[in-house]
């Protein structure tokens, strides 16, 4: 997909819902800045942020361990993981897209060569092409295994910042 094939899809959505052109020479809503910024203006630190691997060590750095979900393993290809050393919950997703999260509640149903599909077909794709959000490109995918967390210790808070000072949280 070429970056004028891009502006057209994004420009069409835009369009779409606004009921008016996206200024991409000269954006001034806070939408039209969002979107030119996710096309042309990936950065090492935007991808490493996104990366759910790589955004670890960001938090580890920035406000400690205690805050990270435990880690079984980080794996370059679906082959790698020993299902064997799991233990009996867990959570399996991969670093570099949204929607590939699997919940085992129980090791014992999973199905290996239905997961094995699953994970293979969502490593094989670079969502920043799928979603026009150019910080996705240089991501290494990766198969990411985590603790299975109670859902009802888990709160999940979003904050928008601007200018390093939160605004919004949702």
């Amino acid at each position: 997909m070429t970056y004028a094939q891009i502006e057209a899809e994004i420009g069409e959505t835009y369009q779409n819902i606004f009921g008016r052109k996206l200024n991409w020479d000269n954006p001034q809503t806070y939408n039209e800045k969002i979107n030119v910024a996710k096309v042309y203006m990936p950065t090492p630190e935007k991808t490493r942020l996104a990366d759910k691997y790589l955004v670890r060590e960001w938090i580890r750095e920035k406000i400690g361990d205690q805050y990270l979900i435990p880690l079984y393993g980080a794996y370059d290809s679906f082959d790698e993981i020993d299902f064997d050393s799991l233990p009996d919950k867990f959570v399996i997703k991969c670093n570099h897209d949204s929607g590939s999260v699997t919940l085992v509640k129980d090791k014992s149903k999973i199905n290996i060569p239905e997961l094995k599909k699953k994970y293979d077909y969502h490593m094989s794709k670079n969502y920043a092409w799928w979603f026009c959000e150019m910080h996705y490109r240089d991501i290494k995918p990766k198969i990411v295994i985590e603790k299975f967390m109670d859902e009802a210790s888990v709160n999940d808070y979003r904050f928008f910042c601007f200018d390093g000072k939160p605004y919004y949280c949702a």
